[in-house]
């Protein structure tokens, strides 16, 4: 990467609240519930499965084996963990984080929970060792959550009741990895792991119904992405993504990073600021060139030349808008808001032939 990019990224981290806090995590801020996201990328930070179902959400479990870290990861910091969360915003998780500290030599293996209340900070439950088989629960009581951690490979277990959650209604649910964020400018790179795989998945004590719409990729701060299996026999992994697949989110990363304010703000009805856009249009310059150059297979294509052309139609419509009076501007919202909206699909045809899931948000 040349120094200007990253000069690039660099400026844009610092006017941006980039949405990598949105599941909340063993991390101290939290953006929106449910962000939108910058168009063609997958949300930065959190790779898995999340559902709504119809019925208010009222337990969840699943059981993993603990990841590994391997013996020449650089430092980094990760977690595997199921969660809940409501329209308001309240959020409760209850999981395992697996850390390197390279400056040390010391590897975290703990299993945590959290929740708004806690200001998403991950409180221990129990001591894991990597290669653990460990089964978490959470369940929806009169009073609140309680949520509960079984070690099956040592014996331990942990439970712990919160009166947090009792009078809101949880609509979501997830089984999510992490590459956590501790606020806005100080990320954390994501160790190598062995893979994750969440298994014996359930929803208010039933099966859940999976569908791959329902699956988000993991892209890492250290530039890795990690794309959800299909649901089979009640489980799934995160595997690394290769080929064109990984060329493609790659090379929309720089919009993802530089365009997730403007386009957040823009779906929500607000208006976004004059820096907001002006970072999105840059991320639209930066991307196009580097997505042009590429050679995409021919399955992929035609999606993506429809893809490219929305782009720079993109990069051409909202550089009028921004120069439109305020007036004008704020009228016209709604049609840059459908403009985005619209620009999902030609990014969700291209990830289907890529064998991706569809844009998150």
């Amino acid at each position: 990467m040349t120094l200007t990019l990253l000069t690039l990224l660099a400026l844009g981290a610092a006017v941006l609240s980039i949405n990598t806090e949105g599941h909340g995590g063993p991390s101290k801020g939290r953006a929106s519930s449910h962000p939108r996201l910058p168009i063609g990328s997958p949300e930065y930070g959190f790779g898995g499965y999340q559902l709504y179902p119809v019925d208010p959400v009222t337990s969840v479990s699943a059981a993993w084996t603990v990841p590994t870290i391997s013996t020449n990861s650089s430092t980094g910091d990760a977690s595997t963990w199921i969660g809940v969360q409501s329209q308001s915003g309240a959020f409760s998780q209850v999981g395992t984080v697996e850390n390197r500290n390279s400056a040390n030599g010391n590897d975290q293996y703990y299993a945590f929970w959290s929740d708004t209340a806690k200001q998403f900070r991950p409180l221990f439950l129990i001591a894991v060792k990597p290669g653990d088989s460990v089964e978490a629960r959470m369940t929806l009581y009169p009073d609140g959550w309680s949520l509960a951690l079984d070690d099956a490979t040592s014996g331990k277990a942990r439970t712990i009741q919160t009166n947090y959650g009792a009078n809101d209604q949880f609509n979501s649910c997830e089984w999510f990895q992490e590459n956590p964020v501790y606020g806005q400018f100080t990320h954390t790179n994501y160790p190598t792991l062995s893979t994750v795989t969440f298994r014996d998945m359930a929803l208010n004590h039933s099966t859940p119904q999976f569908n791959f719409q329902d699956a988000q990729t993991l892209s890492t701060y250290n530039d890795t992405f990690f794309v959800p299996t299909h649901v089979k026999r009640h489980q799934f992994s995160l595997v690394p993504a290769t080929g064109s697949a990984l060329a493609f989110l790659t090379d929309v990363y720089i919009e993802d990073q530089l365009g997730a304010d403007f386009f957040e703000s823009a779906t929500q009805g607000i208006e976004p600021g004059n820096i907001a856009t002006n970072s999105y249009i840059a991320g639209l310059g930066l991307d196009l060139p580097i997505l042009q150059s590429e050679t995409w297979p021919k399955h992929v294509a035609k999606a993506m030349s429809r893809y490219i052309a929305n782009e720079n139609y993109l990069e051409t419509y909202m550089q009028n808008w921004l120069n439109e009076p305020p007036s004008e501007r704020r009228a016209n919202l709604s049609n840059v808001a459908n403009a985005l909206l619209k620009a999902d699909g030609y990014a969700d045809k291209v990830r289907s032939r890529l064998g991706l899931p569809p844009v998150y948000g």
